[in-house]
């Protein structure tokens, strides 16, 4: 019974999208496939191939004649046949259009070339892989790039992806003897603000604790009293924002406080300039922990101006015969009379350098800052305050645990803020609901005062 010509074109139609014309047994021209199109992906013939492949192919391939190889047979032959003449484009038909030449070329590349010949371990049938070293690879992808941007010249200079792909060149790889090369170690190497991924071209790099993050860092500010606690600010920057930086612009946006104002902290916000900016405003920084070596606990007896230039009285209460300022490290040169210095009690505290007509100690504002901030924190009372700033902690925790912080569903910086201040809002929605349940008489977690 004859079809209609309309139910044998169908026929015919799903015949051609099913079946795919093959060259002899389809397991040796299927790693004669694998080959080729790892040979057009490098661009140049292998030193060394590494062939992955099921038992049942092993098996299979064995004693199988490969086509157009002059009677070769076996997995290395299909390898070495694929790799020198193989068309990846015809598919099953690989080695379709293999020539006399080709045949030799097979042989002598069968002698040079180191193939081996692994059993898969996945335990798929019938699976092939294909496994290029590193180096290779990252050599076959910066020569795609020479040529993409040769053939594009200036036609996509205004197309986001071509300029990541000339960022990511410049900052990535050097060019010796006309060639572009990975940059190696020893070299100049990539800046924190280099190109981490295409995804995000805004994300940075950092280093912390030995720990490795890409990304954006963000720092929140609470307030507390003894109605509970709520976050007032937060900010979101590339991972190269320092601590020290996020407090210096909440104290340029912090107005003038009526009352005395506290602002609790660890030793990464510290500092003199954050602290002359924070009196201002009637704002007192304390930090429950320092970061650096410590100094002198006399330090914090000695008087210095305002400006830092000058020492106006020692701890024994004698007054400089001079001062000299240097600029340059912010540190002020305070001369005393020897019989002052020789015969103080606290002489083995200072240790002032003891000369023929005076003696001399260097100091700065900042070290007298800190001797006082070391004397505040070894101080019986202080328990409060660090325990103040250990609840901070519990607000960090909720935001990784329970809101993913650390996996926004965004790239880029704007987005990333957008999406960081909602889960914000609704860390402070909670704590609401806690306050007016009755829930919450005493913060946990205040970082500001």
């Amino acid at each position: 019974m004859m079809c209609s010509d309309q139910r044998y074109r169908t026929y015919v139609a799903i015949l051609h999208e099913e079946l795919l014309p093959a060259m002899g047994c389809t397991e040796p021209i299927s790693i004669a496939l694998a080959a080729a199109t790892a040979r057009e992906a490098l661009h140049e013939l292998p030193a060394r191939i590494e062939i992955y492949v099921s038992n049942n192919i092993i098996k299979n391939v064995k004693s199988v004649v490969v086509p157009n190889t002059g009677g070769q047979k076996g997995i290395a032959a299909a390898v070495a046949i694929g790799t020198v003449a193989g068309e990846a484009q015809r598919m099953l038909e690989v080695i379709s259009n293999v020539t006399n030449q080709n045949i030799v070329e097979m042989q002598r590349f069968l002698r040079s070339a180191d193939i081996e010949v692994h059993p898969a371990q996945d335990g798929d049938v019938f699976d092939i892989s294909r496994n290029i070293d590193i180096d290779t690879r990252t050599a076959a992808i910066i020569k795609d790039a020479d040529i993409l941007l040769e053939r594009c010249q200036d036609k996509y200079s205004h197309v986001k992806e071509h300029q990541l792909l000339l960022r990511c060149l410049d900052e990535q790889t050097a060019i010796d003897n006309g060639g572009r090369r990975l940059r190696i170690k020893g070299e100049e190497s990539p800046k924190p603000t280099s190109l981490q991924t295409p995804t995000d071209p805004e994300a940075t790099f950092s280093a912390k604790a030995g720990k490795k993050h890409i990304g954006y860092v963000a720092n929140i500010v609470e307030t507390v009293s003894n109605g509970g606690s709520v976050i007032v600010d937060y900010q979101y920057e590339q991972n190269i924002y320092s601590d020290s930086r996020f407090l210096g612009n909440h104290l340029d946006q912090l107005p003038p406080q009526e009352a005395p104002a506290f602002i609790v902290m660890d030793g990464a916000y510290s500092g003199q300039m954050h602290r002359d900016a924070a009196a201002e405003k009637n704002v007192k920084l304390i930090n429950t922990s320092l970061k650096g070596t410590p100094v002198p606990d006399i330090y914090a007896d000695f008087e210095i101006s305002e400006d830092g230039e000058q020492i106006l009285r020692c701890p024994a209460g004698h007054k400089p015969t001079r001062c000299k300022y240097i600029s340059t490290s912010n540190q002020v040169k305070a001369y005393f009379p020897n019989e002052s210095c020789s015969q103080c009690p606290h002489l083995e505290h200072c240790h002032p350098k003891l000369r023929k007509c005076s003696s001399l100690i260097v100091l700065s504002r900042s070290a007298i800052g800190r001797a006082n901030q070391q004397r505040l924190i070894a101080a019986e009372d202080f328990r409060n305050w660090r325990r103040i700033r250990n609840g901070v902690e519990a607000i960090p925790a909720i935001l990784r645990n329970c809101y993913h912080v650390d996996e926004m569903p965004v790239r880029g910086k704007i987005p990333g803020k957008f999406f960081f201040g909602a889960k914000i809002s609704a860390v402070n929605f909670k704590k609401l609901l806690r306050q007016r349940r009755g829930f919450c008489c005493h913060s946990q977690n205040p970082l500001l005062t």
